[in-house]
């Protein structure tokens, strides 16, 4: 059986952005990498 060794992409529609986006970052360790002007977030 092959093991998983990376991700590229995956993309998650959320209803609420900020809850999201703390549970990624506070969670699970990850960090914001898009510039603040953008409307969308990058981890």
């Amino acid at each position: 059986m092959s093991m998983i060794t990376g991700i590229a992409e995956i993309v998650l529609w959320t209803r609420d952005k900020q809850k999201a986006v703390a549970f990624y970052k506070d969670l699970l360790g990850l960090e914001v990498i898009s510039p603040p002007e953008l409307p969308n977030v990058f981890l």
